[in-house]
């Protein structure tokens, strides 16, 4: 999905992050929050 109109394509690094965040349980909305990425796009691992 990355390329497409208005997603941005993040760093390998910062997707591992939120993946990892994600899997130990952190909410969606607060990982957006603190990254400035929309939560449509974390949600869908598109970081």
């Amino acid at each position: 999905m990355a390329g497409k109109k208005g997603i941005k394509k993040y760093p390998e690094s910062i997707r591992n992050e939120i993946r990892e965040k994600q899997k130990n349980g952190q909410s969606v909305k607060s990982l957006s929050k603190e990254y400035g990425i929309s939560r449509w796009a974390s949600k869908l691992d598109a970081v």
